[in-house]
């Protein structure tokens, strides 16, 4: 995301941020593997992406909060609208590379470090990990604020969603 460089404002930011991937969440939760293997692979490309800048880095600072109300919300749209999906690469292990490589983290610009040091690609391991991190964000709610209030309600719908995934997989 642009941080002063455009005529929107950081708020209008982060609403099309999140509605660009809630609408790419919907097209994974849409297509079939089979029939459009590329745009799958596609699809869950960009999901694993928008949650690992999400997901996989510190939220203290006030600075990585204002960072985590534009990157949860929008990942939190993958565990709500393709949750069946996503449980489903986990399962499958896909994408999966063994242990991660080095990559630049979104994260160091505000002092973040990675906090997933597992493999790369989906997995059941990785899966439980972003799940905490989404329970993580639910703690987030004492501090209170319209920021906060956003970042917890996507939370917990995605967390409800990553729970449903896992019981109709049962």
């Amino acid at each position: 995301m642009d941080e002063g460089l455009v005529q929107i404002s950081w708020l209008e930011q982060a609403a099309q941020f999140e509605s660009a991937n809630r609408f790419c969440a919907i097209l994974l939760n849409r297509f079939d593997t089979d029939i459009a293997p590329k745009i799958v692979t596609g699809f869950s490309q960009l999901a694993l992406d928008n949650i690992q800048d999400a997901l996989e880095v510190v939220v203290e600072s006030s600075a990585q909060i204002r960072r985590a109300d534009i990157y949860i919300p929008a990942a939190a749209q993958y565990f709500i609208h393709a949750s069946h999906q996503l449980w489903g690469f986990c399962m499958r292990r896909e994408q999966y590379q063994g242990e991660k490589i080095w990559r630049e983290w979104l994260g160091q610009s505000d002092g973040s470090k990675p906090t997933w040091l597992g493999g790369d690609g989906y997995s059941v391991e990785r899966w439980r990990f972003w799940k905490e991190q989404l329970v993580e964000a639910l703690e987030l709610e004492s501090r209170g604020g319209r920021v906060i209030d956003h970042i917890v309600d996507c939370s917990r719908r995605a967390v409800k969603a990553m729970e449903d995934a896992e019981r109709a997989d049962a």
